[in-house]
């Protein structure tokens, strides 16, 4: 394994800002001059100085406008986000339809497009169950945002149309998957650094290589009762209706006595 790249003092302290900044989502609209304020007291605390002035009533005033830039953000993000996430289903609806002319293209009542280049010849999976594969994921412009070797997961905590191909197939067997995005992403905001925008549709070149059956839990029974205890009996029937019935012969009572 190769060591890792070596990165002078400068490099390390300028990531060790970067990284703070992130955690403290400093990224929601702060002007230059605010960003050096906000420095000035960090600055100050690092240095081991006494705390500001009115340093209380600071922290609430600076908690209110903290708040109200990131909902400012976050409004900005998400109407960013349908505008991408339009044009990105518009080009998707246009590819789909080239996918619905194909006969080797099957499509389920979900959304989904597949295509089985490999039956398998093992067990399908199960929502409950581990399951082996390789794949490689491309976006419709043949952009690849992710591909794994030997990766095991639960079927059931990836995206809904991942989770749909793997039940399509039989282990050992190959598939071809087309997600729309309301079966994959959907239109939330890209996380940083991904490929995947809002809205866009993505392919999955998928190989169930091995299902690992998980049992389900076993069912609760009741508590047995202690050994010194029997259940109750149960509640006696209802009389019948019309004469007594007519008891066994050593039941019989005697005559009654005569009148004399």
């Amino acid at each position: 394994m190769a060591a890792p790249p070596a990165v002078d003092d400068s490099t390390a302290f300028v990531s060790m800002g970067y990284a703070m900044a992130s955690q403290l989502r400093l990224n929601v609209g702060f002007t230059d001059e605010e960003l050096d304020q906000l420095f000035a007291g960090m600055r100050q605390a690092a240095q081991g100085e006494a705390e500001p002035e009115n340093f209380r009533e600071g922290i609430q005033r600076a908690q209110q406008i903290y708040m109200g830039r990131v909902q400012e953000f976050q409004q900005k993000e998400q109407e960013l986000a349908a505008a991408v996430a339009e044009e990105n289903k518009a080009e998707a609806a246009a590819f789909f339809a080239e996918l619905d002319g194909r006969e080797d293209v099957r499509k389920t009542a979900s959304g989904l497009y597949y295509e089985i280049i490999e039956e398998g010849t093992g067990r399908a999976p199960v929502d409950t169950d581990r399951v082996v594969v390789d794949y490689r994921g491309t976006l419709i412009d043949g952009r690849e945002f992710d591909a794994n070797e030997d990766a095991e997961f639960m079927v059931n905590r990836v995206v809904p149309g991942f989770s749909e191909g793997l039940k399509l197939l039989k282990e050992g067997g190959k598939a071809k998957l087309y997600i729309p995005s309301a079966l994959g992403y959907g239109d939330r905001p890209s996380r940083p650094g991904s490929l995947i925008e809002p809205g866009d549709a993505l392919i999955f070149d998928l190989e169930l290589k091995e299902v690992v059956h998980i049992p389900p839990p076993p069912t609760s029974k009741p508590p047995a009762l202690p050994p010194n205890m029997t259940p109750p009996p149960p509640p006696p029937d209802a009389p019948p209706s019309g004469p007594p019935p007519t008891p066994p012969p050593s039941e019989i009572p005697p005559p009654p006595p005569s009148g004399d």
